[in-house]
């Protein structure tokens, strides 16, 4: 698990980074890049891939049926680099609840927070609930691709 979590760190990392959202001494600041919407989706798939193995833990296995559509952060914020700060502290304090104390409730609140974080930024981006299941759709086919041919 902690490696999952340090991926989907690396993952929000390059997508804050395709944001360009903090690049103020850029020529292209604050207009992002064509492969935003692919880092989102590499860090949502490790963000569900941690989900999935924390339910396993469960007996119930409840966990994943939780993450609806209302888990959407309600906050009015527009301020992009403050929402990937919140998504980035979220994931670092559901690792660490998890890894080091096993905390489940807490784990889950804080992942929630992150799901709901990642949909504000893409709705923030323009892209629709659509465009994120397509093109979760489309790495998720990829990646079972890679897993066959032994990448």
């Amino acid at each position: 698990m902690d490696m999952l979590f340090r991926a989907l760190l690396v993952e929000i990392s390059e997508a804050w980074n395709e944001t360009r959202a903090f690049k103020m001494w850029s020529t292209g600041f604050g207009v992002p890049k064509n492969g935003l919407l692919e880092e989102l989706i590499d860090g949502l798939h490790f963000l569900m891939n941690i989900v999935i193995e924390l339910d396993k833990c469960t007996w119930r296995h409840e966990l994943i049926p939780s993450f609806s559509m209302q888990s959407i952060m309600r906050k009015d914020t527009s301020n992009v680099n403050m929402l990937f700060e919140w998504y980035m502290q979220d994931v670092l304090t559901a690792k660490r609840a998890w890894c080091q104390y096993r905390d489940l409730t807490t784990t889950m609140g804080h992942l929630r927070r992150a799901f709901g974080i990642f949909f504000r930024i893409c709705y923030l981006y323009g892209f629709t609930y659509e465009d994120v299941i397509d093109s979760y759709k489309e790495k998720n086919a990829e990646n079972f691709e890679r897993q066959d041919n032994g990448y």
